[in-house]
């Protein structure tokens, strides 16, 4: 496990961008040495690997609970969240500034992970 400081910048640094281009946390680094990034990709990625105990649902309808929950945690209390920090702490600022550039990282994630598609 290591701690990546995003206030400080850590996450906007070559040796991570590497790893994510997004700049986002959590990211899991694999044996192979290639990345994961997004909570819930990761955790499907650990439950094929391990699935029990299940993380994600047994059946249909347990997967659509979770899912539900996951949007209205999403939707209802990380966004609020989000736009009081955005709106509060001064060093947040800077973190903002750098959104702008947002555009163009994702357009080289699509473009590598398109590239990546293709050739395997």
């Amino acid at each position: 496990m290591e701690e990546v400081d995003i206030l400080a910048g850590q996450s906007r640094m070559p040796e991570f961008l590497a790893r994510n281009s997004s700049g986002a946390v959590p990211v899991l680094e694999l044996d192979d040495g290639s990345c994961l990034s997004e909570s819930v990709a990761i955790c499907r990625y650990l439950e094929g690997l391990q699935p029990e105990p299940n993380l994600l649902g047994r059946d249909l309808r347990e997967q659509a609970e979770i899912e539900r929950w996951n949007r209205r945690m999403e939707l209802e209390l990380f966004a609020p969240i989000s736009r009081t920090f955005q709106n509060t702490i001064r060093s947040f600022k800077s973190v903002l500034s750098s959104f702008k550039n947002m555009a163009g990282r994702s357009e080289r994630s699509f473009i590598s992970v398109s590239n990546e598609w293709i050739t395997n």
